[in-house]
């Protein structure tokens, strides 16, 4: 009878179907706070990439051996792992052989994740909505895309402030690319703000009460 969503954005996107045009589309909002992503300090030389995976066996091992072949290539980009809360990197080095010996440029985070978002200037990710909070932090998505498949990227609707890449080669000339401008990172960051707004309760205490 009705969707509620949980930002502006999804609003958006819903109200372009034309088999929801009879369906009534309201922003509940969300309890995520994105704003406390933010930082405030100041990134420094050192180049850092936060690799974000889903909490999926498949997306872990694509991301981070993605990730791990960069990190051999490209020797002065640390990269730092984070895994979905119901993965413990114990249990991963025991399915997986290659994780246990890793170069010195590879980070295994037991950090809350705004204290990675305070040291990377990227984020290297494909489903992950972690990608959202990041690009609040301040942080330039990098979308990994295997080719011939069909793109699971959450911020697919961005593209100024965002790269796509399919190999090592495309990740090391991401690198060395400039970051982007001002403005591609303002209008980014109102994009993300706008996919969890603030909860309003009396949307949904208002529709029971109509109902």
């Amino acid at each position: 009878d009705m969707i509620l969503t949980s930002g502006n954005v999804q609003k958006t996107q819903l109200e372009e179907s034309p088999l929801l045009d009879n369906i009534s589309i309201q922003v509940l909002g969300s309890v995520r706070n994105l704003k406390d992503s933010k930082t405030t300090s100041v990134k420094g030389d050192n180049l850092y990439c936060l690799v974000i995976p889903e909490g999926i066996d498949s997306e872990i091992n694509q991301l981070f051996q993605f990730s791990l072949e960069c990190a051999w290539a490209l020797t002065e980009v640390t990269f730092i792992w984070r895994l979905h809360p119901l993965f413990s990197f114990n249990k991963l080095s025991v399915r997986n052989r290659f994780y246990k010996t890793l170069p010195d440029n590879i980070v295994i985070s037991e950090n809350e994740l705004v204290e990675d978002f305070n040291k990377c200037q990227w984020v290297l990710y494909r489903g992950s909505s972690a990608v959202i909070q990041a690009v609040v932090a301040g942080l330039k998505p990098i979308y990994l895309h295997t080719s011939g498949e069909m793109k699971i990227d959450p911020l697919y609707e961005i593209s100024n402030w965002k790269n796509e890449v399919t190999t090592i080669n495309d990740f090391e000339k991401t690198m060395k690319g400039q970051i982007g401008s001002y403005q591609n990172y303002s209008q980014a960051e109102k994009y993300c703000l706008d996919m969890y707004t603030p909860l309003d309760h009396n949307v949904l205490i208002d529709t029971l009460r109509e109902i």
